[in-house]
Order: C-alpha cells, then sequence, then structure tokens
C-alpha cells in the first residue's frame, strides 16, 4: 500500500468515529444507571396472536336466513350494488337503486352510514344491522 492510501484509510476511520458516538452504536448493550430495574415491556399487538384484522361491516344483528337463502356475515356498499358475503366465503351483489333491492317479491330498504353500520329491512320482520369494525 501507498502512503495515500494508508492516510486516506485513517482519515476514514476517524471520521466515522467522530461522527457517532459510542452510545448510538452501542446504547442498547451499555446499561442505564437511571433505568435500571425498571422491567422492560414490549408492546402487544392490537390483533390475537399476529393475526392482522380487517375491517369491514359485520353482522350485529338480526337473522340472515329470513331474508336470505344462506348465512350472512358481512356487507358492503358498492356501486349501486349491496354485496354480500356468506359464512361459507361466496359473495353475493345484489343490484341497489335508491337505497332498495327488489329480491324475489320483497323490497329490502337499506340504510348505510359510513363508518357506522349499514341496515337491511324487510316489512314484518327483524332488521339486519351490520356495525363497522374489526374481525
Amino acid at each position: 500500500m501507498n502512503k495515500r492510501t494508508i492516510a486516506a484509510t485513517i482519515i476514514i476511520v476517524l471520521l466515522a468515529a467522530t461522527a457517532c458516538s459510542l452510545e448510538s452504536l452501542y446504547g442498547s448493550l451499555i446499561p442505564d444507571p437511571d433505568k435500571e430495574g425498571e422491567q422492560v415491556t414490549t408492546p402487544e399487538p392490537d390483533t390475537p396472536s399476529g393475526i392482522i384484522q380487517e375491517e369491514g361491516y359485520y353482522l350485529e344483528s338480526g337473522n340472515p336466513m329470513e331474508y336470505f337463502s344462506i348465512d350472512v356475515t358481512e356487507a358492503e356498499i358498492g356501486e349501486g350494488t349491496l354485496i354480500l358475503t356468506m359464512s361459507d366465503g361466496s359473495i353475493q351483489e345484489y343490484p341497489m337503486m335508491d337505497g332498495m333491492i327488489l329480491l324475489g317479491s320483497d323490497i329490502l330498504t337499506v340504510k348505510h352510514e359510513v363508518g357506522e353500520s349499514i341496515a337491511i329491512a324487510k316489512d314484518g320482520i327483524e332488521p339486519l344491522v351490520f356495525r363497522y369494525g374489526r374481525r
């Protein structure tokens, strides 16, 4: 090695050493006398066992079997449609006009409060209420 390479290496090492302190490099390994005796706790995840929870409108009350032929677990409002997710994972879409759905000879009314709830009602039957939340 020539003298210029050695000098450049020494300068780089000195600059690197002065640019950061040992505490910033090894701070987690050096015990802090002010914090001795404190127990370090790690925050628990927001979801049980680390499973990612999805936000959506989930069934809170009512009997979906009185409205549809299969158990409904989740609702969603699309562009001019009511989108329902069934318990078996299948998805059904129903065209909606002015907050109403024609289902056979029945007319269902749909009320949507964004970020709050979706309610589906039919005369004489308890409405289906889907609340916004995580599952």
